[in-house]
């Protein structure tokens, strides 16, 4: 019910970075212990950002033991720690960033991410049906949509 009070509000770019970060936490391979979606100033891509990450420390008659690694916060792309976090309830830290251009940034991010996407469907299967919806939008709709999400989020 809520994805469609999103679609009837003028709102599918919700649909968009939910669809995104489903794919980006079922594609994480590297079990991190919490994952955000952001933007990544290098990659120029909505991507994931991981930081400490479990892995498996072996096997005894009590079953399965994990530990977990500590790491710095990174882009799971790059590498590196140019990025800003987003989510589809907060994204004031990159509009404060980009000002003016935010919208035309997301759009381009979302782009540059659906392209580094592997195997789309296997990991998220709505999303390339939500990538195909959101591809059909006019730019200028795209940024309507972007810029009244913006705005609800002050």
């Amino acid at each position: 019910m809520a994805k469609e009070k999103s679609i009837k509000n003028g709102f599918y770019v919700i649909e968009m970075l939910d669809a995104m970060m489903k794919y980006l936490k079922n594609n994480d391979h590297n079990f991190h212990n919490r994952l955000f979606m952001a933007y990544c100033g290098s990659c120029q891509a909505i991507t994931s950002v991981g930081g400490d990450y479990t892995i498996f420390a072996g096997r005894d008659c009590y079953g399965d033991h994990y530990e977990t690694k500590p790491a710095p916060e990174q882009c799971l792309k790059c590498y590196t720690t140019n990025f800003i976090k987003i989510s589809k309830d907060d994204m004031l830290q990159l509009k404060n960033t980009y000002k003016g251009k935010t919208a035309e940034i997301l759009i381009d991010g979302i782009k540059k991410g659906l392209e580094k996407t592997n195997f789309s469907s296997l990991y998220n299967q709505e999303l390339p049906r939500i990538a195909r919806k959101w591809n059909r939008f006019h730019r200028r709709e795209k940024i309507r949509q972007i810029n009244s999400l913006l705005g609800l989020q002050k």
